[in-house]
């Protein structure tokens, strides 16, 4: 719109101007007037010349004046054509890129399609591995279900191995048992062969006797020679006549701990009575027992024991405890009744306090119909029971341990 009203504009200027310059040419020419002594000619030359010029700056002044954008264009035009300049660069180089991202666009179109076609193979070869997932997964289900089946039979068998174990270990126990009885049978049957036992290895041959504390040594020395004639009546009274001999010592004084046999009984008697003064401040025991197994006709070899007789168990003490589960086989409730028996055998040695075994090296014991009858009695109870050992009456050194039991079903945990 600015244009074609500077062009108008332009039009109709130059057409008044180009009028008032021709009359005015026309009217000098005709009066023959002269500027600055110029001739008539030159100077209708020289007024159409100005008349061009006027025109011209009056365009430009009307165009300045009237249009700010042909304002600036003769105020900047220079910088004007060389911004257009870069411009025209700057729209040239968009128009490059914009081809370069055009012909990469169509690339990547390409580069999509051929991806989205790759997608489809991909799905298309996916199918048969998910139907094998699938299937992997059903098997892995199958499996899992036979690891868990297996794990149960497993823990089943591992419960059935310590059953067997346990009645393994009880069955060794018997065995060591059966043994020990065993080889002291095959040993007296050694000595039946030369002749008939008299004395065992360990039995005592006299009653404990006591001797008051603090008691001087020729009271010691009367309690000690009246337990040697009790151990020699003993043994007389175990003697056949036939099968003692002219000057046979009814008995051989012995150390602990001698494997000579024979030594000075005088100074063996002077030990005893030595040691037995040494416990002054208790009251003492003595006691007489074989040293060894000896048939008739040999002279027995003894051993005396010192010690103090102090209370070793109340009456209804507890002397060992175990936790058996009544649901086990007959065979292992009765190897867990061995091991109480066991673990009250050892409570009941352990010193400063133990008590005195007798000739099987025993404490105490209990026959083996109460022990099955304890037995029957805990698996009938059912679950866990706590069976107590317990003594049942006051117990000293001298022993025998006498044992009963309490049963006490376990609370749940």
């Amino acid at each position: 719109m600015a244009t074609a009203l500077l062009i108008l504009l332009l039009l109709l200027i130059c057409g008044v101007i180009a009028y008032v310059g021709d009359w005015l040419g026309r009217r000098m020419g005709k009066k023959r007037l002269s500027i600055w002594g110029l001739r008539p000619r030159h100077t209708a030359i020289l007024v159409t010349v100005v008349t061009g010029v006027v025109i011209a700056l009056i365009t430009i002044a009307a165009a300045v004046a009237l249009l700010p954008g042909f304002r600036d264009v003769v105020r900047r035009g220079e910088q004007l054509v060389h911004d257009n300049r870069k411009l025209v660069n700057r729209k040239n180089k968009l128009l490059a890129k914009e081809k370069a991202l055009v012909d990469e666009q169509a690339v990547l179109e390409q580069e999509l399609v051929r991806v989205r076609i790759a997608l489809s193979d991909s799905q298309e070869s996916l199918r048969p591995l998910r139907a094998e997932q699938e299937r992997l997964r059903i098997s892995n289900s199958r499996l899992e279900a036979e690891r868990s089946r297996l794990a149960s039979t497993n823990r089943r068998l591992s419960a059935q191995i310590s059953e067997l174990e346990k009645e393994q270990r009880t069955l060794a126990t018997q065995k060591a048992r059966l043994t020990a009885q065993v080889d002291s049978l095959r040993e007296n049957a050694n000595l039946f062969e030369t002749g008939i036992l008299i004395a065992r290895k360990g039995a005592p041959l006299t009653k404990p006797r006591p001797i008051p504390a603090k008691a001087p040594r020729p009271v010691i020395r009367r309690a000690l020679d009246g337990l040697l004639e009790e151990a020699r009546q003993e043994l007389l009274r175990r003697h056949s006549a036939e099968d003692l001999r002219p000057a046979q010592p009814l008995y051989l004084l012995r150390a602990v701990g001698d494997a000579a046999g024979a030594t000075d009984e005088a100074r063996l008697r002077s030990e005893v009575i030595r040691e037995a003064a040494g416990l002054g401040g208790e009251n003492v025991v003595m006691r007489i027992r074989a040293a060894q197994n000896t048939p008739a006709g040999k002279s027995v070899p003894i051993l005396v024991d010192v010690y103090v007789d102090e209370r070793v168990y109340r009456a209804g003490e507890i002397v060992a405890a175990s936790n058996i589960e009544a649901g086990a086989s007959e065979g292992v409730v009765f190897g867990d009744m061995l091991d109480l028996l066991r673990k009250a055998r050892t409570s009941a040695l352990q010193p400063p306090r133990a008590i005195i075994p007798d000739e099987s090296g025993e404490v105490g014991d209990v026959s083996f119909d109460e022990l099955l009858a304890i037995t029957r009695r805990v698996r009938s109870m059912g679950g866990t029971v706590l069976v107590q050992a317990r003594a049942k009456q006051e117990t000293r050194r001298s022993g025998p341990l006498n044992l009963e039991f309490a049963l006490q079903t376990e609370p749940p945990q």
